[in-house]
């Protein structure tokens, strides 16, 4: 599951790449799930037209309708599947906890990795998914404000989920864009009580030209960058799972992008 600190932290944008790192480097297959309803910005940013909304996609699995709920999938790569969702109402609660549970049971079924973003979904919902999700990845800016929010998030997330903090993954994000106003990572940790699992950059023309015009991060060589360097090792982490060559030369890596990251990746074993 993905939650946000606050709004305007990047979570989608980070359970997005997360997606394609597992999907197109770790070679799992993988689906992507937002639970914003008509809030959703995955349409534009990964270049689908919604085919449906998350209530019509519950009752399908509801009445265990696989054809119905297949039409309403949109396939972004081989091996990653984005329900295509969105054409919801922006003003009402596009979903119930109880019919969102059933969904993603019966997704889990024909995905081993499924990745839910739940950073605009009502508390409701982000209650339901947070405390039964495997794994939390947790964004945060690197401020004092918004880690204030951080802190106390993940203090309700451990208190929900027995008192552990060892399923939450802090990634901060924009780092470099407030530079007099950012804690350290090593100030970071101390106040989070946690490690920092992953660090992105301040990049705003990378992640709003890939976000405004649907570049897959997979096919841009400054994404595949930041794919090798901050989202790939947390999902290999969280998944304990290792790329493989076999995988990128299945898909013909004609610009040996990939290529170049699994060779650096293998060196370090």
């Amino acid at each position: 599951a993905y939650v946000g600190a606050k709004g305007g932290v990047g979570t989608s944008m980070i359970a997005q790449g997360c997606a394609w790192a597992t999907a197109e480097a770790l070679g799992q297959k993988t689906m992507l799930l937002d639970s914003s309803g008509g809030w959703s910005a995955q349409p534009v940013s990964i270049g689908f037209e919604p085919a449906t909304t998350l209530r019509e996609a519950a009752k399908a699995a509801e009445n265990h309708d696989e054809d119905s709920l297949g039409r309403m999938l949109h396939k972004a790569s081989d091996k990653l599947t984005v329900l295509g969702s969105g054409g919801e109402v922006m003003l009402e609660q596009a979903i119930d906890a109880e019919h969102l549970e059933e969904l993603i049971e019966m997704l889990m079924i024909k995905y081993p990795v499924l990745l839910v973003d739940v950073s605009g979904a009502a508390p409701g919902l982000k209650k339901i998914i947070i405390s039964k999700a495997n794994k939390i990845v947790l964004g945060a800016l690197p401020t004092v404000s918004c880690l204030r929010l951080a802190r106390s998030l993940a203090m309700e997330i451990k208190e929900m989920r027995g008192g552990e903090l060892s399923d939450i993954s802090l990634v901060i994000n924009m780092q470099g864009f407030a530079p007099s106003q950012e804690l350290s990572k090593g100030d970071i940790e101390a106040a989070m009580e946690m490690k920092v699992a992953s660090t992105l950059p301040f990049d705003p023309k990378l992640f709003v030209r890939m976000e405004s015009e649907g570049i897959h991060m997979s096919k841009d060589k400054d994404g595949v960058e930041i794919m090798k360097s901050a989202f790939m090792p947390l999902m290999q982490k969280l998944l304990k799972v290792n790329p493989t060559q076999s995988e990128v030369s299945a898909k013909g890596d004609k610009d040996g992008i990939f290529s170049g990251i699994l060779g650096k990746l293998g060196s370090k074993k």
